[in-house]
Formats: structure tokens, C-alpha cells, sequence
């Protein structure tokens, strides 16, 4: 089509979506698609898609009709509207203030804001009567109880304490309040000064004090002592502890601890001294370990099997004959374990923990060999228990009939 506005000449220019007219060449180097730049702004809402759709009400069906905005969701008629938006019915009640009679929608107590200011009586911009002079004003405060400063800071009535004649405090030009509460004049403060009289107190006062602290005193001394005094039994030093409390030492000696098994000093809190505790964790070793080698199985050392059947003995390093052996069994060739190890959940040595076999038992006496490195040799626990004395040549040919 050609150009509406006549700028683009004879040219065939492609039309607007929206509007429909002419789209004008573009002078850059994109193309241009709409007319105007409010056409493109309605393509982008899609209001264009939906200017002439009808719109309907979702409760009646009734057509409703908005020109230029199309179909809406939750769009009702005026109809259905007002019966929607009914108001609600109004309560007729009674104000707590003034008691007047009026009607609301929700339950209230006052009928305004005038009478529901501070329910105790106060009412915004009323007037209110001074509980110093008497005179009525008016405030916007709900607790003020006083018309001015002057009637909020006046003095209270004092008593001279030299005349005793009862006075109000001066106040000065400034406004503040003279702070002289105990003479009514500088003649009764010099008077008093003269006559050196107590300033807080005066002779019925001084009595007053006399007498109670004379009968305190008498109650104290009527009353039995709180503390007495009693020689440590340990220390023989004195020292005060309650009356009738029973306690023969000072606090002392009775915080003091002694060692159960030499009966030295030790530290609060402990049974054993220093020495006493270190000989019984030495103790406590030795047989930790005893019990452990009797749950292992090891019922007593070499040099005490070699002591019982008269045989020769002489100290021999278990790593160098596990090492010569290469850590295996040398009557099952089985791989040993690195070190003594308990079947899980028994006391039950594993049947692969090293252990040292003699080839000659130890039983044969100053007949065989003894313990000697040349004598031992590595084996696991199983073949070292089912051999027990058993010579190993006849050992050996049993076990490997027993596996066949």
C-alpha cells in the first residue's frame, strides 16, 4: 500500500497492526513494524487483541459494557455490585461516659472521641480545677493536675528547728525555690549555731533516740551471745565459732584432708596424698596387666616354665622372630596379625595373633635345648594350642592328615 502521509511517494510501505495506516520508512537500520510509538505501546499490553470483545458478569452472564478495555476477570454488574456491598445492619448501644444512645456497625463503648479521652473522667479541652489554688484551666494533657509551675512546685510546709514555727520555702527572682527547709530565717540559724543545737534533731528527738537505743541495748544484753570462743582440738589456737554450734577445731583444720592410707596432709577434695596415689596407680598397672595376660592365656612367663621344668633360658626378642620368619606360621604357613588382637565382643585371642612356639618343648628339661632363639619359632595361636607338648614331626604329619 502507499504512504498516508505522502512521504514515502509512490513506494509500497507495509501497513500498521494496530491501527492499520502506513508505516513511515525508518531511518536507521532496522526496520520499523508500527506507526507510532502508542501503537507499539498497545501491541505490548495486547490491549488491541481485546478492544472489541465484550465483557460479561461471572455471577448473572449479564453483557457489561467497558468501552476499550475488553474482557476483565471478576467483572460484575452494578446489580450484583450493590447486593454485594449491602451495609451491614447497625447496633443500637448505650455510651459508658455520657450514657447517650447511638448506633454502630461493631460493638463499641463510647459514642466519640470526646468521651472516650482517659475514662477516668478526663475530657480533652475541658476545664480542670488546681488542687493547689483552686482555679479552673483548661489543658490538653490527660494527667495535669497543677494550673502552673508555681502551683506544681510550691514547697511543702516545713518546722523550724529552732523556734518551731512551721514554713514554706522562699522563692528567689529566678523562679527556683530556695533550698533552706530546716530554719524559717538566717536568725534562727545563727541562733542555733550560737547554742550549738543539733541541726536534724531536736531535744524530744535526741530522747526519742536515747531511750530506744537504751532499750535495744538492754534486749541484746538479755539475749544469749550469737559466737563464743574455743581452742582448736588440732591446732590449739583459739578461734569463734557459733554459740552451741558443737564444732572442737576452727574452720581451719576442719577444711583440711587427710590421706586415708599414711595420714599425711593431702590437697581438699582427695582421699590420697601425692605419694600414696602414685604408688597405687603403680599397682593398679602391675595388675591391669596380670589380669590381662591371664585373660589371653599366657597362665605365666617363659622364665617361669623354664624355672619349673629346669630348662635353659635366656632373653629372646619376639619382633626378631617374627621378622625371621617374615611374619608367617611356620607349621601353617598362615599370615600373622602385626600384634595380639581379641576376637570382637569375646575375651577370645584371634586364631592368627604371633605367638612364639619352641621346636623342642620346654617340658623335656635340661634334656632339650630351652628357650633359645634357635629353638623358637613363629606360629599362629590355633596351631600353638592344638600342638601343646606334642613333638612337631609327629604334630605336623597329624595336621596335614586332619586338613586332608
Amino acid at each position: 500500500m502507499a504512504c498516508d502521509t505522502g512521504c514515502c511517494g509512490d513506494k509500497e510501505v507495509k501497513s500498521c497492526p494496530v491501527c492499520g495506516s502506513g508505516v513511515p520508512a525508518s531511518l536507521g537500520y532496522k526496520p520499523r513494524k508500527y506507526c507510532s510509538s502508542r501503537c507499539a505501546s498497545i501491541a505490548s499490553k495486547g490491549l488491541h487483541l481485546r478492544r472489541n470483545q465484550p465483557c460479561f458478569c461471572f455471577k448473572c452472564g449479564v453483557r457489561v459494557g467497558y468501552p476499550g478495555r475488553g474482557p476483565r476477570s471478576g467483572i460484575q454488574c452494578e446489580k450484583c455490585l450493590a447486593a454485594y456491598c449491602r451495609p451491614r445492619r447497625l447496633l443500637d448501644q448505650a455510651c459508658v461516659r455520657c450514657g447517650g444512645a447511638f448506633s454502630s456497625p461493631y460493638k463499641k463503648k463510647f459514642c466519640s472521641r470526646r468521651c472516650q479521652h482517659n475514662g477516668k473522667g478526663i475530657i480533652h479541652g475541658d476545664p480542670i480545677q488546681c488542687k493547689r489554688c483552686g482555679r479552673n484551666f483548661k489543658t490538653n494533657k490527660a494527667n495535669q493536675q497543677y494550673c502552673s509551675y508555681k502551683c506544681a512546685c510550691q514547697a511543702k510546709v516545713y518546722e523550724c528547728l529552732c523556734c518551731g514555727v512551721t514554713f514554706t520555702r522562699k522563692r528567689h527572682k529566678s523562679g527556683a525555690y530556695s533550698v533552706q527547709s530546716k530554719y524559717c530565717s538566717r536568725e534562727c540559724a545563727f541562733d542555733a549555731r550560737r547554742r550549738k543545737l543539733p541541726c536534724a534533731s531536736r531535744p524530744l528527738e535526741v530522747a526519742h533516740k536515747l531511750a530506744g537505743w537504751f532499750l535495744e541495748w538492754r534486749r541484746e544484753a538479755a539475749e544469749p551471745p550469737k559466737h563464743e570462743t574455743i581452742a582448736c582440738a588440732r591446732c590449739g589456737e583459739s578461734a569463734i565459732v557459733g554459740f552451741g554450734s558443737g564444732k572442737t577445731m576452727c574452720d581451719r583444720c576442719q577444711s583440711l584432708r587427710f590421706c586415708s592410707e599414711c595420714g599425711c596432709e593431702c590437697q581438699p577434695g582427695r582421699r590420697l596424698c601425692g605419694q600414696c596415689a602414685k604408688d597405687r596407680q603403680i599397682k593398679s598397672r602391675r595388675e591391669n596387666k596380670r589380669r590381662r595376660r591371664r585373660l589371653c592365656g599366657h597362665a605365666c612367663t617363659f622364665r617361669q616354665r623354664c624355672k619349673k621344668y629346669g630348662a635353659a633360658y635366656t632373653k629372646v626378642s619376639k619382633k626378631v622372630v617374627m621378622d625371621r620368619a617374615n611374619w608367617a606360621c611356620q607349621i601353617c604357613g598362615c599370615e600373622l596379625l602385626p600384634s595380639f588382637t581379641v576376637m570382637p565382643g569375646t575375651r577370645t585371642p584371634h586364631p592368627r595373633c604371633p605367638t612364639i612356639d619352641h621346636i623342642a618343648p620346654l617340658s623335656l628339661g635340661p634334656d632339650g635345648p630351652g628357650h633359645v632363639l634357635d629353638n623358637c619359632q613363629a606360629a599362629c595361636w590355633k596351631c600353638n594350642c592344638l600342638r601343646g607338648a606334642e613333638p612337631l614331626d609327629s604334630f605336623v604329619q597329624r595336621y596335614a592328615t586332619s586338613l586332608d
